[in-house]
């Protein structure tokens, strides 16, 4: 066992770089639960359109969590955008980079990002 200071010590310094031991969260999205996904007709999938509605806002995107996003391509896209936004209807969006959306796995059933922020945003994707 470690001496009680250099626990302290790791502690410390746990909070100063804002880690923490919690286990990341997963969400899976399936391709049912967009309510308004597409394929766009120069062959671009969408998550949704640029602005959302009550009915189909953005992806709710808090922080620390990976979203599992199934898309309906049918096979894995090589290249990945990930639009950001502060409420759910998308208004004044970014596109991610970075922290804010680190894909982590791709394929030809999904799309894998994580927040790797601690701030609780909205996300568009769009795959091709």
């Amino acid at each position: 066992m470690f001496p009680r200071r250099f626990r302290m010590l790791g502690a410390a310094l746990s909070l100063m770089c804002g880690c923490s031991a919690q286990a990341a969260e997963l969400r899976t999205i399936a391709l049912t639960e967009l309510p308004a996904e597409r394929i766009t007709p120069q062959g671009d999938w969408e998550s949704m359109p640029w602005v959302g509605t009550e009915t189909a806002p953005w992806l709710a995107y808090p922080g620390s969590v990976t979203l599992r996003v199934e898309h309906g391509l049918g096979y894995a896209p090589s290249v990945v955008l990930v639009y950001i936004a502060f409420n759910k209807s998308g208004n004044s969006p970014g596109l991610a980079a970075g922290d804010l959306a680190l894909v982590t796995d791709i394929n030809a059933q999904f799309i894998q990002i994580k927040n790797g922020t601690r701030s609780d945003l909205f996300a568009r994707i769009v795959a091709h």
